[in-house]
């Protein structure tokens, strides 16, 4: 009889885990933005927790769908953060780091989750010296609490671009030079010197800087932009 009892208390704690967690929502918001070799964290994914209840709950694993990367040994690694207070990116406060296997890519450290609304962001890592052609997917797949799955919204994001982070952010005279697939883009280190070659004006966002063809007798101009990413 006791065998019994314990087979069926350890069905039923098997059933829990692999119902959903319906008193969790996820939010989903995925910036457009270039993923930058060079620069160690690129943020890429926001995801947003909010419970409808003061049940504390563990996330046990979280795994992210790389479908739409040109080629997935491009990524050195993902990294999992949690937001600063304003829910925007930060790298203070690291839970967990993994290595993609194959389009995929998983992280397994449990962690306690006890705030009604907690805002993590993904991160991408690029290898030195990858393909600008290339194009990185990132899409989050699944959630496994202890209280079971999260339902994760559908949303169709397309693969974000790549280039290359000249220098750092913070340091003087950074610039990042995003592939713009409309033509190529050169840089000089003499004085802080640019030399943009494009065949189509493209503005990248955040504090990225951008070229563009100028029809005046001084050639190609350097200037930044903030707003959406967008080809005319």
């Amino acid at each position: 009889m006791r065998n019994k009892t314990a087979l069926l208390i350890s069905l039923i704690v098997v059933l829990l885990s692999c119902g959903y967690n319906d008193k969790v929502k996820v939010q989903i918001n995925s910036p457009t933005l270039p993923v930058l070799t060079g620069k160690e964290y690129n943020p890429v994914q926001q995801i947003t927790l909010v419970r409808d209840n003061s049940m504390e709950y563990n996330i046990k694993k979280l795994v992210i769908s790389l479908q739409g990367t040109t080629d997935s040994d491009d990524i050195a690694k993902l990294s999992l953060f949690k937001a600063d207070e304003a829910g925007k990116f930060d790298t203070a406060e690291t839970i967990a780091e993994t290595v993609p296997k194959g389009n995929m890519a998983t992280f397994t450290h449990h962690f306690p989750i006890k705030e009604d609304t907690l805002i993590l962001w993904v991160s991408v890592t690029l290898k030195e010296n990858i393909d600008l052609t290339h194009r990185v997917g990132i899409q989050c797949e699944k959630m496994i609490t202890n209280k079971g799955k999260l339902h994760i919204p559908n949303s169709e994001n397309e693969p974000l671009r790549t280039g290359v982070a000249l220098r750092q952010h913070g340091q003087d005279g950074g610039t990042y030079l995003p592939h713009t697939g409309t033509g190529h883009l050169e840089a000089g280190n003499a004085a802080g010197d640019l030399r943009c070659t494009i065949r189509k004006r493209t503005r990248f966002t955040g504090t990225y800087r951008y070229c563009h063809e100028s029809k005046s007798r001084r050639g190609t101009h350097l200037g930044t932009h903030a707003g959406d990413t967008r080809q005319e």
